[in-house]
């Protein structure tokens, strides 16, 4: 399969900042692959995904190839990733929050619940009655549905650094083939490793994706010697590092990983 043809530099530039501006596209990497775009899209089902990414996506000037993935399960996310900068002690301090109690089934969202959750991304810590004047919506309803969404987990908190900053500087992106029967095992397993920042399994050309954070590209050796005494029946079949992460999870970053701007992600309802 031959490479995609790669856009001019001017053509990237007007790519990536065109996509910054899109809501539904949370997550963007820069990165030295075959596609030189990463992106972490959110949608509300499989039809919206194709509405996404053929009407819209698809019609960018320079986009000349596309590759999809789609999230089954996530092991891990970056909101689970430590600094290790606690002692043992001081971690065992922190009490862990009440157990999350999930709803019987997927919920979707409709129109209210997308506007709650764009104005919650821009600033967690504003009253209930702030969003409900932002949202057109009564105060009730707000805590009413805030309350659900975090009760259920459709929407989650977290705290995130800058990461060349914090001495972790090179994001490495790792497709993953495991056998069907030991998915499961491997993806639990990689999911621990202290430098996985993200393991999902999806459904596309690999089955496990996995995003870890490391101290130099020569550590990406080292990291797939980990992997593979952790899951021995996992190949790494691809892997790419970021030359930079232009924004995660709605937050624009600047080349030394700090927020320069804010695009509150929803998926479009």
């Amino acid at each position: 399969m031959p490479p995609p043809a790669t856009p001019a530099p001017a053509v990237l530039n007007a790519i990536t900042e065109e996509l910054c501006t899109w809501p539904w596209v949370f997550s963007l990497d820069r990165t030295t692959g075959r596609y030189q775009l990463f992106l972490g899209v959110d949608a509300v089902d499989l039809a919206g995904l194709d509405g996404l990414l053929a009407a819209r996506l698809g019609r960018l000037d320079g986009v000349t190839a596309m590759r999809i993935a789609v999230a089954a399960q996530v092991h891990r996310e970056g909101g689970d990733w430590l600094a290790r900068a606690l002692t043992p002690v001081q971690r065992a301090m922190l009490a862990d929050g009440p157990p999350a109690i999930r709803a019987p089934g997927p919920t979707r969202w409709d129109l209210a619940d997308a506007a709650i959750a764009r104005a919650v991304a821009v600033d967690p810590r504003r009253r209930s009655s702030d969003l409900a004047d932002d949202c057109g919506i009564s105060e009730s309803t707000v805590r009413r549905r805030l309350s659900r969404m975090l009760r259920n987990r459709e929407l989650l908190f977290r705290c995130d650094v800058a990461n060349p900053l914090a001495g972790w500087p090179v994001t490495a992106l790792y497709r993953v083939e495991v056998r069907a029967d030991r998915l499961a095992e491997s993806a639990r397993a990689l999911a621990t490793l202290r430098e996985t920042r993200l393991c999902v399994t999806v459904v596309g050309d690999h089955n496990l994706l996995l995003i870890a954070w490391l101290h130099s590209p020569a550590e990406c050796a080292e990291f797939e010697a980990r992997m593979s005494a952790a899951a021995p029946v996992a190949r790494v079949m691809e892997r790419n590092i970021s030359t930079w992460v232009v924004k995660r999870m709605g937050r624009l970053l600047d080349s030394r990983g700090r927020a320069v701007g804010s695009v509150p992600m929803t998926p479009d309802t």
